[in-house]
């Protein structure tokens, strides 16, 4: 018994809501026994009789101090003993509720203290581990999907800053990594996924005595192949290697500058449907760069029949940065330019090969500045396309072709410039790959330039400098990220401008709604519609939504999480 009381106790002051509700709850109970005792005793030693309403509106005016009524003054002691017991008891429990409500405020102004349980009860939910610009670009994707997100922080600093900055679904629980507290604070028995990004070895070690205590799926962001073997024996489910999907990402462009017959044979044909697939549906959302030399270069958007010929719908376009929603039918492609299209995975090859392969002429070589974890990759993946590589890096022990800054080398190198049919700035170093991209744009105006960014802010620069492609890494591995969770059977598939979500979302209700009723509704943009594998892009409002479709959707976060209901 007395056990059970202790950890009553205990459960109670875990919490600060539960303290609260538990003081509300003994108040109310007070005033209830209360109210019985001093109705029983009034009528049992007064001259006049009360009623119980009575009774509880003198209880009530006496402890909450407010007023004692018309009863007094009573004829016999015990009912002013009784009262004055009232009374007193009122005051202890005035205090109580002030003090439980006034000194949070204060402590949280004088001396803040990061929250160590969850604010509210969630199960299925995501639980993150660390916290820096890839997990705020995965919160940005997952939360219009109405997931309840779990971040732990063991800095104290960065836990107050987080949980006043994050948006409304996240709940920040600040303790150590390893510690089962926390693990049990997060409720991670009870949780979907869990999504690491932190150092591999502080990884591998947490997830060594979680993975015993919860079912859920284990993704471990990682840089490099060093704990490829460790972090599996672990527990982990999913390696998502940093370098490999950024690099590849970017080095597959190289494939508009290959001959159709290579493409075809091409075996990284494969991976990029693989990274463009959602969890379900035939459709694929993908960017395509227009590759100096291509067959679209120079010519419309309507003259190129992307619907028509090839069942891909343009969605936008980026114009070195700016963003072109439904561009006009005569708008000129030109090499700034980088298009993103939906449609049918297997008509992939035939738009690539159609519209958007470059002319193979004598001279088919990189230069790549940078020679550390990104930039290794793209030189691998390039020369797979048979593209010479000449790679530059300041750190002797890299393995880099010219050693040296890249801004150095390559003020004394106009011809290597000149015969450059891409350049990528891909050093840790924003401000050296902004004035490599200004240099190598002033010295070969041709050249096809991809530039990688950390930081966002400095993006619009970069195009300003004259980059046609920007690659800010934490959006490119949130999306990869993403690809992997599925809730409410949809999934973001990609974010234009902060602010418009792409969806893709398989229609599970019985009965819903047909396509008018629900853009109405929801204000939401229907991209696709995969029934089947027939793909359809203009749907009528009179058109019918069945069980089984697959919806690929265009709208801000409350449009996407309306639509995701209705379709639910």
């Amino acid at each position: 018994m007395i056990r059970s009381i202790r950890r009553l106790l205990r459960n109670i002051q875990s919490s600060y809501e539960k303290q609260v509700l538990f003081s509300l709850i003994l108040f109310s109970l007070i005033i209830l026994v209360w109210t019985m005792l001093f109705y029983y005793i009034h009528n049992q030693y007064e001259d006049t009789s009360i009623t119980p309403l009575e009774a509880l509106i003198f209880v009530a005016e006496t402890v909450t101090t407010t007023g004692y009524g018309e009863l007094l003054p009573f004829s016999h002691d015990y009912l002013w003993i009784f009262v004055l017991v009232m009374m007193i008891s009122g005051v202890v429990m005035f205090l109580m509720l002030i003090n439980l409500f006034i000194t949070p405020v204060i402590q949280n102004k004088v001396h803040p203290v990061p929250p160590a349980s969850l604010t509210y009860p969630c199960a299925g939910h995501v639980v993150i581990f660390g916290y820096n610009p890839v997990i705020l670009e995965v919160l940005e994707h997952i939360h219009c999907l109405g997931v309840d997100i779990v971040l732990i922080e063991e800095d104290k600093t960065k836990a107050l800053m987080e949980t006043a900055s994050l948006p409304r679904l996240v709940q920040v629980i600040y303790g150590r990594f390893d510690e089962e507290k926390t693990w049990n604070s997060a409720r991670v028995s009870e949780c979907r996924y869990i999504l690491f990004c932190l150092e591999d070895w502080i990884s591998a070690e947490v997830i060594l005595g979680l993975s015993k205590k919860t079912d859920a799926r284990i993704i471990v962001i990682t840089s490099g192949h060093e704990a490829d073997q460790l972090l599996p024996l672990c527990g982990a489910d999913i390696l998502v290697h940093s370098r490999d999907i950024v690099g590849t990402l970017t080095a597959r462009h190289a494939l508009l500058a290959t001959e159709p017959d290579t493409l075809e044979k091409n075996p990284l044909m494969q991976e990029i449907l693989h990274e463009t697939s959602s969890a379900f549906g035939s459709c694929r959302f993908v960017r395509i760069p227009v590759i100096p030399g291509s067959i679209a270069e120079g010519r419309t958007i309507s003259s190129l029949r992307f619907e028509e010929d090839y069942q891909f719908r343009l969605i936008y376009l980026l114009k070195r940065g700016e963003i072109i929603l439904s561009p006009p039918g005569d708008m000129i492609i030109d090499r700034s330019m980088v298009l993103f299209f939906i449609g049918p995975g297997a008509g992939l090859f035939r738009l690539i090969s159609g519209a958007f392969l470059a002319r193979a002429g004598d001279e088919n070589n990189a230069i790549v500045a940078g020679f550390g974890d990104m930039g290794s990759v793209i030189t691998r993946d390039l020369q797979k396309f048979g593209i010479s590589c000449i790679s530059i890096d300041s750190n002797p022990q890299s393995g880099a072709d010219i050693i040296g800054t890249s801004r150095s080398v390559l003020a004394s190198a106009d011809d290597l410039i000149g015969k450059a049919r891409f350049f990528l700035a891909v050093t840790h170093d924003d401000r050296e790959n902004l004035f490599t991209t200004l240099m190598v744009r002033h010295a070969n105006p041709d050249v096809c330039i991809f530039s990688r960014c950390l930081r966002p802010e400095l993006i619009p620069r970069m195009y300003e400098a004259g980059a046609d492609y920007v690659v800010y890494v934490p959006t490119i591995l949130a999306q990869a990220v993403c690809r992997m969770m599925l809730y409410h059977d949809a999934q973001i598939l990609h974010i234009i401008g902060h602010s418009l979500h792409i969806a893709a979302k398989q229609v599970t209700c019985t009965r819903p709604a047909d396509v008018g009723t629900l853009r109405k509704k929801t204000g939401i943009s229907i991209l696709a519609r995969d029934r089947r594998k027939e793909v359809v892009f203009f749907l009528s409002d009179a058109e019918e939504i069945c069980q089984g479709d697959c919806l690929y959707l265009m709208g801000t976060e409350v449009q996407i999480q309306k639509a995701i209901k209705k379709l639910s």
